[in-house]
């Protein structure tokens, strides 16, 4: 079998020739060291730098090819197409910087990318913001949902990496392309859309029909751009439980979830769910609304790897 045919079988839930490995993301000083040069790839500084110049299109071309060289290098099975800069940290519209996007270097560890101060911290190597994206009066997150984020484009940007990693590798490796979409992204607004859950519901729905529309136009380019697989990346726990009661999961996330992964399957490709921590008592329920694969089984947030494959396959 070669690495696709692995893959497929996993995924299949059949047994191939072997186990099916792959990193999931790599630091940059880690892909620095196996490449012997800079990489774009989860790489910031060189990355922004580039963008700064006028060069989105060609960082996101550099970050594809890093992500062949690194899977050439290491033999994986797979290649999870990310730019993991922390995009969606910064501004859930995009991960890889669209060409329309301002971005200027205020200092080492400064950045501005479309008029929004970011800060790099070099000891992670990754960015973060240290401002919500969206207003903290909820009438104004309201008015600034409705206003700014109705543009279902996807920037060329985004979907230029999986076609050049799938000009490359379709048929050899198996392509994951990412996506966010059933739930809200980690960091930056996490907080604020927690509260809505319970104080304002209709806010967070609002939220929620912009965020998984977007979500699904990306990940029906990437299908098309070449993915096998849809990774979804919205985490749902922490090591001591779920974010969400079972009943709010219900409610507020599984509608989301179902919709996504339809619409990935329907086109041909798997979907993935990727949420670590203790998620015991949701695996049942997302196994029932048709995902393929699930990413992380977290022994530490206390699941059991043996007993989730042998109930699930």
């Amino acid at each position: 079998m070669n690495s696709f045919d692995r893959c497929l079988y996993a995924m299949e839930i059949k047994e191939p020739d072997t186990l099916p490995v792959f990193h999931l993301g790599m630091s940059g000083n880690l892909s620095r060291a196996i490449l012997g040069r800079e990489p774009y790839y989860r790489n910031p500084p060189v990355y922004l730098e580039a963008c700064s110049k006028g060069k989105a299109k060609e960082a996101a071309l550099q970050v594809a090819l890093d992500q062949i060289e690194l899977a050439e290098k290491l033999d994986s099975d797979i290649i999870r197409e990310t730019n993991q800069l922390g995009g969606w940290f910064l501004d859930p519209r995009w991960e890889y910087i669209p060409s329309n996007i301002e971005v200027k270097k205020i200092s080492e560890k400064v950045w501005e990318i479309g008029g929004k101060r970011i800060l790099y911290s070099p000891d992670i190597n990754s960015l973060f913001n240290p401002s919500s994206y969206l207003p903290e009066d909820p009438d104004k997150a309201k008015e600034f949902l409705i206003t700014h984020w109705q543009d279902d484009e996807i920037p060329e940007e985004e979907i230029l990496p999986t076609r050049v990693i799938a000009k490359a590798c379709k048929g050899k490796r198996f392509i994951i392309g990412c996506v966010q979409g059933t739930f809200l992204p980690f960091y930056s607004a996490f907080d604020k859309i927690m509260l809505w859950i319970r104080s304002n519901p209709n806010l967070f729905k609002l939220w929620s029909e912009f965020y998984l529309r977007r979500n699904i136009n990306r990940a029906i380019l990437k299908i098309e751009a070449g993915a096998d697989a849809i990774f979804e990346n919205d985490d749902y726990a922490f090591k001591t439980g779920t974010f969400l009661s079972l009943q709010q999961f219900r409610e507020f996330v599984w509608p989301n979830l179902k919709k996504l992964c339809y619409e990935v399957k329907k086109r041909g490709a798997f979907f993935i769910k990727h949420t670590d921590g203790n998620i015991n008592s949701i695996i049942g329920e997302m196994v029932d609304l048709g995902i393929d694969g699930l990413h992380s089984l977290e022994k530490d947030a206390g699941i059991n790897i043996a007993e989730v494959k042998e109930k699930y396959g």
